[in-house]
């Protein structure tokens, strides 16, 4: 004697297509909502950026200004590294915000072209199309987050080398007392 799966009647089916049109939409709700996180995100990673390049530059000028010979050599080209690497952040952050495409249901598409199915087929078939789209939309998520840890440690690496500048400074104001 074998077991047999009991079958799901009709109204089960719909319920589980109802199940999974719900969870379809709760994931696009929540992906949205990153999404903004990220923009946010970005948008403050290039500000910061943003406002460090004009300090950057005044206190350069202000330092290469008064030192001379090798030391302001060496002294440019930490300020300069310090700079590029700031605009390279500022870049990578214009890179990500450019316009791109971020799909959306379209529920007018679909009555139109599935207006005569059944609520089950419906349901199944929103649920399947609203999934794809979350999908599509969740890698884009992911591209702006790598991104976004890109323009972190453009940012370090700037402020590293503007802390490392610093410091070869006040070391060349020991030496010459």
């Amino acid at each position: 004697m074998t077991k047999t799966e009991p079958t799901e009647s009709q109204q089960e089916k719909i319920e589980k297509a109802r199940f999974l049109f719900d969870v379809a939409v709760k994931s696009d709700e929540t992906i949205q909502k990153a999404n903004e996180r990220i923009n946010d995100k970005i948008k403050g990673f290039m500000s910061i950026a943003a406002t460090l390049v004009p300090i950057i530059v005044g206190v350069g000028y202000f330092i290469l200004k008064q030192e001379s010979g090798i030391w302001a050599s060496i002294l440019f080209i930490f300020f300069f590294f310090s700079l590029g690497t700031l605009i390279a952040a500022i870049g990578v952050g214009m890179h990500v915000q450019r316009p791109r495409e971020y799909r959306v249901f379209n529920p007018y598409i679909m009555m139109k072209k599935y207006y005569k199915k059944n609520q089950r087929f419906l349901t199944e078939t929103y649920a399947m199309t609203w999934s794809h789209t979350v999908h599509r939309n969740l890698k884009k998520i992911e591209y702006k987050e790598y991104y976004i840890r890109m323009m972190l440690r453009l940012i370090f690496c700037s402020l590293a080398s503007l802390v490392a500048t610093f410091l070869l400074v006040g070391i060349i104001l020991v030496w010459q007392l």
